[in-house]
Parts: structure tokens; sequence; C-alpha cells
């Protein structure tokens, strides 16, 4: 009898979540049409505001030379306290650098607002081509002088080029 009762609510979530038939066939389900290669974030923008970049404070490294305006867009698709999920233009023309082997165009920074300027730096190096999601590992050690925030406080992360030159806009989010 617990078999029929088993079989029967397995029978009737497949047909709740769209199975046309009863073999169970993934190609049966009627799956959301969602197209992750076309999330893009907007075409690069200012920062919302504009001195924000001239008055970081740089806990690692320090690149206040990298151009005013972004040249690439990132925006901060999702974020748990161990990763976070990115989308980003490409980044014609920036210069490479080979770091263990990998080639990386781009220096991933992590910045916290606090005393009405931004705090951080550094945290991690982005594959050439860019890396969607990031592991937090590096902020959690405390690389480079870098702290773990307080829930809900105000965050933000950009790429930098190797050379220091160009850069993304600050994608602000929250830390969950």
């Amino acid at each position: 009898m617990n078999a029929m009762k088993t079989l029967s609510i397995l029978l009737l979530a497949a047909l709740l979540t769209g199975c046309k038939s009863g073999n169970f066939s993934p190609d049966d389900i009627d799956w959301p049409d969602v197209d992750w290669d076309d999330m893009q974030p907007t075409p690069p923008q200012p920062d919302p505001d504009p001195d924000a970049w001239s008055t970081v404070n740089w806990t690692s490294g320090s690149w206040p030379r990298a151009a005013r305006e972004p040249s690439a867009a990132l925006d901060v698709i999702h974020i748990t306290p161990s990763r976070v999920t990115f989308a980003h233009t490409h980044r014609p023309g920036w210069p490479r650098q080979t770091v263990n082997g990998v080639s990386c165009d781009a220096i991933a920074c992590f910045f916290v607002w606090r005393d009405t300027r931004w705090h951080g730096g550094k945290f991690d190096w982005i594959r050439t081509g860019g890396q969607s999601v990031k592991t937090l590992a590096n902020i959690h050690d405390h690389y480079g002088g870098l702290t773990v925030p307080l829930s809900g406080s105000r965050i933000a992360f950009a790429w930098i080029s190797t050379d220091g030159t160009r850069r993304t806009n600050l994608a602000e989010t929250i830390w969950p």
C-alpha cells in the first residue's frame, strides 16, 4: 500500500511540474526558457559617486591611477558568504599576465563601505576572458588585511586591469 501511495505522489508531482507522459524523461519536462549565455550586465556606466574611486582606502594593493571612468561593466548577480556570481562585459585590450601558469587580465577587488568611503583591495586574480563565479575564501582568510563584513553591510566589487590603468564600475550589493 505504501509503494502505491509513493508512486501516486511521484506521478502527481511529475504531472504538476510539466511532465507530459508517465515515462519521466527530462525531454518531457517543460523547462523554463532561460538563456544563461545572454545574461549580460548593462554597458559600462559611471560610478554613482564619481569621487568614490579616488577616495578608496586601499588595504591590499593600490590602484588609484586606474581610469576615472570604467571601461568595462561588472554586475553582481548573486552572492553568498562563500562565493559571488558576476555578469561582466569583455575587456578587449586589457593586458595579460601569467600567474601560476594561468593567463589573467584582471585583479578582483572587494570593498566595504565604512565611514563615508570604500575600504578594501585585491582579493584574487581574474582569468583572461573573465570568471562568472569567484570564491570568497581569500576574504575569509583576511588576505591583504581584508575583513568579512557584518551581514547587511554595503559592499562592492571591481576588476582592475593587471597594469592598473583600466577598471570596471564599482558593482555594489549587500553582504548576505
